[in-house]
């Protein structure tokens, strides 16, 4: 019954989905990426997403109005042999009334849903593993082994679309202490930062490592996010200095502030919970606090202002015209 994460892709992008796919472990980000593969998968016309797509918690479930959701045919205009997708977080939090109602339509699951569900533990002696196991599949997500590091590598190169060199490599892995949340979020950074180049080297690595802080653009984009202009200038002239693209700090800078927009759209539809907020917005649950900080010191108009702003000044860099400093940070 074990299995990985792969096999779930591999399904997917094949479209012979299980009715069945547990999910059990509290790597965050496999976690997130099945989340988001099975919501592409499924997610197929954006006019009819809600029905197409629900998503429970296991926390306060109301386990019959979940059942009779699972239970749901497609719809009259639905394209033959279409399926929904039910994903439910949190599955370890269902009450044992709850629980029993689940176990039933196990049993017997509906061929037009596909239900995810993701729990932090799963005792395989349950009648449920036997149930998955008939009908479904089921995937522990864990901290890789030092024999899986490898394939990560191969893994974050296919989604990049670079290679990556082995000492860059090692040096990615050491300084995010082998963490794959770690990990995904500095090769996310140093991607961006190596821009069209096709090989990741150990200087890209070194040039946005949190350790040299005085030419990291992310702590730069930090800075802005701060509002803290003076030392973004500062930081701003050493990069320049060293030749930085515009281009290239541009992109970093729209990405942080989108994420400052995210994070403020999030806490205004009620969510308080510092984890689930960093799972939506695509951060380690411990970086999420300086996040939310510097989203506090926005207004909505603010961050809207700024980044029509760095779109106009993202065409005048691309046509020859002035430069980030003169187009936007003296603004």
């Amino acid at each position: 019954m074990k299995a990985t994460a792969q096999l779930i892709f591999n399904e997917l992008d094949s479209k012979r989905t299980r009715p069945i796919y547990l999910i059990e472990g509290e790597e965050p980000f496999q976690a997130n990426e099945i989340w988001n593969r099975f919501k592409k998968a499924f997610t197929t016309d954006a006019s009819n997403a809600e029905f197409q797509v629900e998503s429970w918690d296991g926390e306060g479930l109301d386990a019959p109005r979940l059942l009779e959701s699972l239970n749901t045919l497609s719809g009259l205009f639905d394209a033959p042999g279409s399926k929904r997708l039910i994903v439910l977080h949190h599955g370890e939090k269902v009450s044992t009334y709850g629980r029993e109602l689940l176990g039933n339509y196990l049993k017997d699951p509906s061929p037009d849903t596909c239900f995810v569900i993701f729990m932090l533990k799963f005792d395989r002696r349950k009648p449920w593993a036997k149930l998955i196991e008939t009908h479904g599949l089921a995937v522990s997500i864990i901290e890789p082994y030092a024999k899986d590091w490898p394939r990560w590598k191969s893994y974050f190169e296919s989604i990049t679309g670079k290679t990556i060199e082995a000492e860059a490599w090692q040096t990615l892995l050491d300084q995010s202490q082998r963490k794959l949340s770690l990990v995904a979020q500095e090769m996310e950074r140093v991607s961006l930062w190596a821009h069209e180049k096709p090989t990741i080297t150990l200087k890209d690595v070194r040039m946005v490592s949190p350790y040299n802080e005085d030419a990291d653009p992310f702590q730069w984009a930090h800075d802005i996010g701060s509002k803290q202009k003076l030392a973004g200038l500062l930081k701003y002239f050493r990069m320049n200095s060293a030749g930085e693209n515009d281009i290239k700090l541009l992109a970093i800078l729209v990405r942080h502030l989108r994420q400052l927009q995210e994070c403020r759209e999030i806490l205004a539809s009620g969510e308080k919970n510092p984890k689930l907020i960093a799972a939506k917005v695509g951060v380690p649950p411990f970086f999420i606090n300086r996040i939310l900080d510097q989203a506090t010191q926005w207004t909505d108009p603010e961050l809207r202002v700024a980044i029509q702003r760095l779109s106009r000044c993202d065409h005048q860099l691309k046509v020859g015209y002035g430069s980030l400093f003169e187009n936007f940070m003296m603004g």
